[in-house]
């Protein structure tokens, strides 16, 4: 805790809950995967949910679900396309940094 009373918490344990999360989701995904075939998008969509809530993780936004029912059908594309999203949103808020520390030049 600081002088300021506020405690901050273990970089060890945050990441460590962290990989916790990302082996639970992967897990969710493969037991999907293994009930998939046979069913419809919807089918499926409900099966990963109630895989995600049996391991308490949260359900992600719909675009994210839709993308990921889709990587579990076989088809990898709109994943990819979320993904790109995501870097190029990062690549935006990285160029918006850089300009307000060039402001100060």
């Amino acid at each position: 805790m600081d002088e300021a009373g506020i405690e901050f918490p273990d970089f060890g344990q945050v990441r460590e809950e962290a990989r916790h999360r990302s082996q639970l989701r992967k897990e969710a995904f493969r037991a999907t995967q293994d009930r998939a075939t046979g069913k419809s998008r919807a089918e499926i969509r409900e099966i990963y949910v109630a895989e995600l809530r049996d391991r308490s993780l949260k359900i992600p936004p719909e675009h994210l679900l839709d993308a990921i029912v889709e990587r579990i059908k076989g088809n990898p594309l709109p994943a990819a396309h979320v993904a790109g999203g995501s870097l190029i949103g990062v690549g935006t808020r990285i160029h918006e940094l850089v300009k307000l520390f060039r402001q100060d030049e």
